[in-house]
């Protein structure tokens, strides 16, 4: 099991794929495809038909979006569900250097005018996807965790601004991409190639091509702007409270604290039960411990309730019965030797190391010999070869030694048929 925190926080596409399936199933995928292309802009269902495909395959990115395209989606939920207008203009001047028109104050009038046709998620729903994007960067975890770690670690600044992203890579590393934002800035940063088919090389994904300069772009950025703190804000009528990981329920006795996080839901989503997850698994524990117990049977009485073993070693110490296979050995005499491992019985053969050292070498010798009588044309007519050079000789002899079940090297006699 994995929290859909975890999977999307981890880029994991199994859980992506199968939540897609449970939503588009019974409607041919119609209602996630036709809901995440509004994200992106696209209203015309045609356009929607001819550019993304119903089938599950979609949720992986089958479907060409342009980088605009990202960003402008990305932005919904930077702005807590509202859609922006993309705009490149600032300020327009005439030629004695008078502002004759300034967009944003259009486009903000257009914004307070329409501010409920624009609130395309809610408010609430886009805070619950930022809080899970944030751990990417913030969490030790996410993919972008370490690169902030090298910049702060380098003696860079680092502003006191949250930061939720996401990264995306193509098939055969042919592109990829980081998006994310700030409470008031939308990055995406795109890499690839304009000809299909070809490759950034293996395992060049977005994160790891993309992840260092888009968090420093973030980092210049927000220093900038002089701001001490950039925090996301969560709305209204969500609720924050501690569940247990392992199940995301209520946590319960059997919990371990370091399982308990909080976490936000939306009304009428909150857990009703407590966790059963973690007194399962620990009842599986102790019973498998019980029945450890019951198999060897020396523990005797042992209080296996708890978290872990404690055996009484003096018990093991001293007495020797409990040892029958260990040939007599005593615990107690320090100047006893140990026993060799895989030590032969009288039924197996008895390796002799140095006996088998010195029949490898006259061997090879023996062949180095016929090699040297005749001309390099009637030996490459023999077609005499040596399977193990001789300083390999010393190696192959350790395990002979460490290991019966290893052969004793062999040297391909000149006159063989091998």
């Amino acid at each position: 099991k994995v929290s859909v925190r975890r999977a999307l926080r981890r880029s994991l596409n199994i859980p992506a794929v199968k939540i897609f399936y449970d939503i588009g199933k019974d409607n041919d995928y119609k209602v996630p495809i036709d809901r995440s292309a509004q994200l992106l802009g696209i209203n015309a269902q045609s356009e929607i038909d001819s550019r993304f495909g119903r089938e599950a395959s979609t949720v992986l990115g089958t479907g060409s979006v342009s980088l605009a395209e990202m960003v402008n989606a990305y932005s919904v939920f930077a702005n807590q569900g509202q859609r922006r207008v993309m705009n490149s203009i600032l300020s327009v001047e005439d030629r004695d250097g008078r502002v004759i028109w300034e967009p944003w104050t259009d486009i903000e009038k257009y914004y307070r005018d329409n501010k409920k046709k624009l609130q395309v998620v809610s408010a609430q729903n886009a805070f619950l996807l930022t809080d899970i994007l944030k751990g990417t960067v913030h969490s030790p975890d996410g993919f972008l965790y370490k690169a902030k770690r090298r910049i702060i670690a380098s003696g860079r600044p680092f502003p006191d601004v949250e930061l939720a992203a996401k990264s995306g890579t193509t098939q055969l590393w042919s592109d990829g991409w980081v998006l994310g934002y700030s409470p008031e800035i939308t990055l995406g940063i795109w890499i690839g190639f304009k000809q299909y088919g070809l490759s950034l090389g293996y395992g060049q994904d977005g994160a790891v091509i993309l992840g260092d300069t888009w968090v420093d772009y973030m980092r210049m950025a927000h220093l900038s702007s002089n701001k001490e703190s950039l925090h996301f804000q969560a709305p209204a009528n969500l609720s924050r409270i501690k569940v247990c990981a392992a199940s995301g329920k209520l946590p319960s006795d059997a919990c371990n604290e370091e399982l308990v996080y909080p976490e936000y839901f939306l009304p009428g989503t909150l857990p009703k039960v407590t966790c059963d997850e973690c007194s399962r698994v620990k009842n599986q524990r102790q019973q498998g411990l019980s029945n450890f117990s019951s198999d060897i049977g020396i523990f005797g009485d042992m209080d296996f309730s708890g978290s872990s073993i404690e055996v009484d070693e003096d018990l093991l110490l001293d007495d020797n019965s409990l040892f029958d296979d260990d040939g007599g050995y005593d615990f107690e005499d320090e100047d006893a030797e140990p026993l060799i491992p895989n030590e032969p019985t009288e039924s197996e053969p008895v390796v002799e190391p140095v006996k088998v050292k010195e029949e490898v070498i006259k061997k090879v010798e023996e062949v180095q010999t016929v090699i040297s009588e005749n001309d390099a044309e009637e030996a490459e007519t023999e077609n005499v070869t040596v399977e193990m050079p001789v300083e390999k000789i010393d190696d192959s002899i350790t395990e002979v030694q460490t290991n019966k079940d290893v052969e004793t090297p062999l040297v391909t006699d000149a006159t063989s048929d091998n």
